[in-house]
């Protein structure tokens, strides 16, 4: 009986383990894909924002 307990208590740490390692590694994935995105998006926003600035500065001295 103090056999069958051990082995079940020891599964069950390595199952405990294994799913903290495991929810670790995703948490990291997604955190990693999330800021990829997010500068993905600010770049796009800053050129954006970049050639409306410059298209809004040039197009008066071009009209002149």
């Amino acid at each position: 009986m103090a056999l069958m307990t051990r082995l079940a208590l020891t599964l069950m740490t390595r199952l405990t383990l294994t799913l903290t390692l495991m929810t670790r590694l995703t948490l990291t994935l997604m955190t990693r894909l999330a800021l990829t995105l997010m500068t993905r998006l600010t770049l796009t926003l800053m050129t954006r924002l970049a050639l409306t600035l410059m298209t809004r500065l040039t197009l008066p001295l071009m009209e002149r």
